[in-house]
């Protein structure tokens, strides 16, 4: 369990796309959220306009099929 109470930051970043930026991200996080594992507070933050990490965690499918489209859009 993770007793040092210290704010630490984390950023991926990569201009370039299909490098793996969110799966990196998401088991960053999940690895450091497990309680069998690190058992730390964890918040990701997505600021992709595809909204990859946020569909990839919260299980939702965008697309023009279903009139759906993400939180954050220039419409």
């Amino acid at each position: 369990m993770a007793t040092d109470k210290q704010l630490k930051i984390l950023l991926i970043a990569q201009q370039k796309g299909g490098v793996g930026k969110t799966t990196i991200a998401k088991m960053l996080g999940t690895f450091a959220a497990r309680e069998d594992l690190m058992n730390l507070r964890v918040l990701l933050i997505d600021f992709d306009y595809q909204a990859s990490l946020s569909k990839l965690l919260l299980d939702m499918d965008y697309s023009e099929a279903l009139g759906t489209r993400p939180p954050i859009h220039p419409d």
